[in-house]
């Protein structure tokens, strides 16, 4: 893990003065007490919503995919659902979900070429299967190649 650190009586010309550390020096404890307020506060946001953002998740470069997964909780989300007894519903309600963003889009793309009279394309809706491969990919196995 790495540590964002912001220094009290130090700063570079620029004005900065955090630095990223693998291994911080001094009072172990304090380490100690800072990770566990971070997983306690991971954990909490569990408890609230195991809805993961997945709009964000899309648009946010590969390197930064672990500091995504941290500050969303996601790993905390997915044990929270097991933990409640819902792992077969995960995707419960998922066609709907989408039906209703595509209806939505749809509805905004009228009102803003309204004088527009080429007809609409329809693009074929993927398969259920295909749109959970896809998801797992995505969050739990990205080396994995879906068949």
């Amino acid at each position: 893990m790495i540590h964002k650190v912001r220094w009290q009586n130090w700063s570079r010309p620029d004005g900065t003065n955090t630095t990223w550390m693998r291994n911080i020096e001094g009072d172990p404890a304090f380490v100690t007490s800072w990770n566990e307020a971070m997983k306690n506060q991971r954990f909490e946001k569990a408890r609230e919503s195991q809805s993961i953002d997945i709009m964000s998740l899309a648009s946010t470069p590969i390197h930064d995919r672990l500091t995504f997964e941290h500050a969303q909780a996601v790993e905390e989300k997915m044990a929270e659902r097991r933990r409640k007894g819902a792992p077969g519903k995960v995707y419960q309600g998922w066609m709907a979900e989408v039906d209703r963003q595509v209806v939505h889009h749809q509805q905004r793309g009228e009102k803003n070429s309204s004088s527009s009279t080429v007809p609409k394309k329809r693009s074929r809706e993927p398969s259920l299967g295909r749109c959970v491969c896809v998801l797992w990919n995505l969050y739990f196995a990205p080396t994995l190649k879906c068949k």
